[in-house]
């Protein structure tokens, strides 16, 4: 990881998403399928878009591009991203903090990966949420802080994770979103 990888992923976790908003990682250090989306969607060569320009990409959908996986800063300047599609990549992990600028962010798509276990930031940040696919993954458990992240988000309503999750996990998360929480639609794939 670059020094200014490291330095941002550690100011994001200690100071939150908001401290980092002057503090944009140049779209040109970014994961080469996710600089290449932006570059292609704002027609502009990467040293050349701004963060004005970030500030108008409302999705990110690099599905089936064979990331493996992606860098603290990805999505940095990516405030108003609603929806973020990248499913049936090679990812086995997430970096701490990865997803927390994307404040607008509604639908989430990690389907299809071979992520092993989901960071206990995940979805720290992200409160607009409304849909997470997380199914056809590796991962069996999710961890006491994840699900509680979870239902944290006050506006999510499909929650879609697989049925590769042991049955004690499972359990937990029934606990956590009951049949009779109307608000939830908790689904096993």
């Amino acid at each position: 990881m670059k020094r200014y990888q490291c330095l941002y992923a550690i100011a994001l976790v200690v100071f939150g998403p908001g401290v980092l908003s002057a503090a944009t990682v140049s779209v040109c250090d970014r994961t080469p399928q996710i600089r290449d989306l932006l570059t292609q969607t704002l027609q502009k060569t990467c040293d050349d878009i701004t963060d004005a320009d970030l500030l108008t990409v409302t999705a990110i959908r690099v599905p089936k591009a064979n990331i493996t996986e992606l860098r603290v800063g990805d999505f940095s300047g990516l405030s108003r991203v609603e929806t973020l599609n990248l499913k049936r990549n090679l990812l086995t992990s997430l970096p701490i903090g990865v997803f927390a600028e994307l404040t607008d962010l509604r639908v989430l798509v990690l389907l299809g990966n071979k992520l092993e276990v989901l960071p206990n930031d995940f979805t720290v940040g992200n409160n607009k949420l409304e849909k997470i696919h997380i199914f056809q993954n590796s991962f069996k458990t999710l961890s006491a802080r994840v699900i509680n992240n979870l239902k944290l988000l006050p506006v999510l309503n499909v929650l879609e994770l697989g049925q590769e999750l042991d049955q004690r996990t499972q359990n937990q998360l029934g606990n956590a979103f009951p049949r009779e929480n109307e608000r939830v639609t908790l689904i096993f794939t």
